[in-house]
């Protein structure tokens, strides 16, 4: 049996679209709409089956569903919408959807949180609204509508980042959601995710393309499977990664502190010949490793 009625989907790309695959997988909403404004995306999103109707812009779907309500509101429409786009548009969308929606809990899916909390209270200071911000900690490398044969968030940690002037009433519509979804939910303060974050996702990803930065085109061919592990997060998009860096600058900048010191240590054991020293610091790389399992 179903858990929702009717939810949207804004941005049908990896994130978005492999959202819509696990809800339709796990059966807990009845119809999923889809917002998208790549008309190659649009219409790879609805072929892969998980929604009701794909339109290009949020106009579009609250035309449609304005015209097919019988009480001419649209605003009843819809019980949950997610802004599933590169994080420096999701607060206007945000804003979008609460003026259009007002009765929709409205959450994102974006990796970093402090902008985003504090743009998007901004745009909402003088209304209403059930925004909650968002991140599950799943992904891929890859772009576009691609549905994965099993669901990217199975036993994947969710965290929402609520303000003041958030509905708690809402997160706990969203944590019930991605528990459905066999996430497990954390509450955190949206400048302790980003400094988690940073540590976490952000700044492994600058290593990754550093690293894949480094070798020659000549030199590629060389490489065995170590070193496409390591660098398998260099192949996502560097203009949404852009805006990852920006919007989390502070925390990618400490992070990045963090890793250059370890560097330094290993660095600096390997040319004082400090095996044990050497081995330490690889070893503490293997339990942490070990930790997070496969």
């Amino acid at each position: 049996m179903s858990l929702f009625k009717k939810i949207a989907i804004i941005g049908t790309g990896f994130m978005g679209n492999s959202l819509a695959s696990a809800m339709r997988m796990k059966g807990i909403v009845d119809e999923i709409y889809g917002v998208e404004s790549n008309h190659k995306f649009l219409q790879q999103a609805f072929q892969t089956g998980s929604y009701a109707q794909c339109v290009t812009s949020l106009d579009e779907l609250f035309e449609s569903h304005r015209n097919s309500n019988s009480n001419s509101k649209a605003a009843n429409s819809f019980e949950m919408m997610f802004v599933c786009t590169p994080v420096d548009t999701v607060p206007a969308i945000v804003a979008d959807c609460v003026q259009k929606f007002p009765d929709a809990i409205v959450s994102d899916i974006g990796s970093t949180k402090s902008e985003i909390v504090s743009k998007t209270d901004r745009l909402l200071a003088d209304c209403d609204h059930r925004f909650v911000a968002g991140h599950p900690i799943a992904g891929g490398d890859t772009t576009g509508p691609i549905t994965p044969p099993n669901s990217i968030f199975t036993d994947k940690l969710f965290v929402s980042t609520p303000s003041e002037s958030t509905d708690l009433t809402a997160v706990e519509q969203i944590e019930r959601l991605w528990q459905a979804l066999d996430c497990r939910t954390i509450r955190l303060e949206p400048e302790e995710h980003d400094r988690l974050l940073g540590l976490t996702s952000h700044m492994p990803h600058v290593v990754s393309a550093v690293l894949s930065a480094t070798l020659q085109k000549n030199e590629v061919e060389y490489c065995g499977t170590g070193w496409r592990d390591t660098t398998r997060i260099a192949k996502s998009n560097p203009l949404l990664w852009k805006e990852i860096l920006v919007h989390n600058r502070d925390s990618v900048r400490q992070a990045m502190d963090r890793f250059l010191a370890t560097f330094e240590q290993i660095k600096n054991a390997i040319e004082a010949e400090d095996w044990d020293s050497v081995v330490k610091l690889l070893e503490k790389g293997k339990q942490n490793r070990d930790a997070l399992g496969n």
